[in-house]
């Protein structure tokens, strides 16, 4: 896999740099990492 950028981390900051840098025309990788949690507020 090959990507201009890669983002550590989807929240509020980085989606939003990733959607600019994909409206650029730059490929790019997001990684988030959180544990699995099943609770009725996060499933929503």
């Amino acid at each position: 896999m090959n990507a201009d950028y890669v983002i550590v981390g989807a929240g509020s900051g980085g989606s939003a740099v990733a959607y600019r840098l994909a409206e650029a025309g730059k490929s790019v990788v997001v990684i988030e990492f959180g544990g699995s949690d099943a609770g009725p507020f996060i499933q929503m």
